[in-house]
C-alpha cells in the first residue's frame, strides 16, 4: 500500500510516492492526518498507522488545519505542545466548516484531569497521554477505515440506484 509519509506540502499530497496523482475521494483507507513537532512520534505513529491500512500525512509545522482542508482526513491526531498550543489548534479546526466533522486524538506529555476535560469539551474525540499505547490510536483508524468503507459502499450504492 502507498504511504503518504513522505510527502511534505499540500503539492506533494497530490501526487505522491510514485508522482500519479490521487483522488481522495476514490481512497477506500482511511487519511490520517498526524501532527506533532516531534519528527520520531511522526515517523513511529505514521508507520503503525499505514500497516493498519491507512495512509499517514505528517504535519510538522502546526499548519493541521489548512492541511486538513487540502487531504480531507478521516482522523487527526494533534499533539498539544507544539510552537502553537494545540488547544488553539484543535478549536480552529472545530470553528472551520471544512475541518469541524473530523475526529481529532490530542496527544500530550502533560495530562491533568483538567486539560483533559478541556479538550473533550472542545471537540477532542478522545486524549491520550504520552507515552501512548500505539494499538489504541491504530485502533481508533482502524475505526475511522472501517467507516470510511462504510460511506463509499452507501455512496456507490446510491450512484447506481440513481443511474
Amino acid at each position: 500500500m502507498k504511504s503518504h509519509a513522505g510527502c511534505g506540502s499540500e503539492r506533494a499530497l497530490a501526487s505522491c510516492d510514485n508522482g500519479s496523482p490521487v483522488n481522495r475521494d476514490d481512497l477506500v483507507s482511511p487519511v490520517i492526518l498526524i501532527s506533532d513537532d516531534d519528527p520520531r512520534v511522526v515517523r513511529a505513529l505514521s508507520q503503525q498507522v499505514n500497516r493498519a491500512g491507512a495512509w499517514a500525512v505528517p504535519d510538522l509545522s502546526s499548519e493541521v488545519r489548512q492541511i486538513a482542508k487540502a487531504v480531507h482526513p478521516s482522523l487527526v491526531v494533534l499533539d498539544l505542545n507544539q510552537a502553537r498550543w494545540g488547544i488553539d489548534l484543535l478549536l480552529e479546526l472545530k470553528a472551520d466548516p471544512e475541518t469541524r466533522e473530523v475526529p481529532v486524538v490530542v496527544l500530550t506529555a502533560n495530562g491533568s484531569p483538567e486539560l483533559r476535560e478541556e479538550c473533550l469539551r472542545a471537540g477532542a474525540e478522545a486524549f491520550v497521554e504520552k507515552p501512548f499505547d500505539v494499538a489504541f490510536v491504530v485502533d481508533i483508524a482502524r475505526r475511522a477505515a472501517m467507516a470510511k468503507r462504510e460511506r463509499v459502499a452507501r455512496k456507490s450504492a446510491e450512484q447506481q440506484h440513481t443511474h
